[in-house]
């Protein structure tokens, strides 16, 4: 993937099947090398929110 190109990734399942914690890894990956950002929909808990890397 070059600078010029964007990447989508859709994460999607259940409560408590580690949607959060695979963005969290992908992000320690790749945040060196990449900009990214998170789009969520459908944050029902606090704790989630937490979680979630703010947009800049």
């Amino acid at each position: 993937m070059t600078k010029n190109k964007t990447l989508v990734l859709g994460i999607c399942g259940p409560v408590g099947v580690g949607k959060t914690l695979l963005i969290q890894r992908i992000q320690a990956m790749l945040s060196e090398r990449y900009s990214l950002a998170t789009l969520s929909d459908g944050i029902f808990t606090v704790k989630d929110l937490n979680y979630v890397p703010p947009l800049i």
